[in-house]
């Protein structure tokens, strides 16, 4: 796994590491693999998003979003104002 996927986790763990399977669960259960074989994301922020799941002791609520999610794969213009968004420097 890819140092990059794990950076995620990595940081929204270091303030809440209750929440999170300390790094030798993860490694007993060989999490990096399982993420590899469950991997069906579309993006590199997909695979962090879903390390991080597999990582921690909760569910995902990705369902909670399954309307915006699907918004967003047809409408082009709203993904294109979103990437801008967050790709943008911030205003000083």
């Amino acid at each position: 796994m890819e140092k990059g996927i794990k950076a995620y986790h990595s940081y929204l763990s270091f303030g809440d590491a209750k929440e999170a399977l300390s790094e030798t669960v993860c490694e007993d259960l060989n999490l990096d693999d399982l993420c590899e074989q469950l991997d069906y994301t579309s993006s590199c922020v997909g695979r962090q998003y879903l390390y991080h799941i597999l990582c921690t002791d909760k569910i995902s609520d990705v369902t909670a979003h399954e309307q915006f999610i699907e918004q967003l794969k047809t409408d082009y213009l709203l993904r294109n104002k979103l990437c801008l968004l967050y790709t943008s420097p911030s205003p000083r």
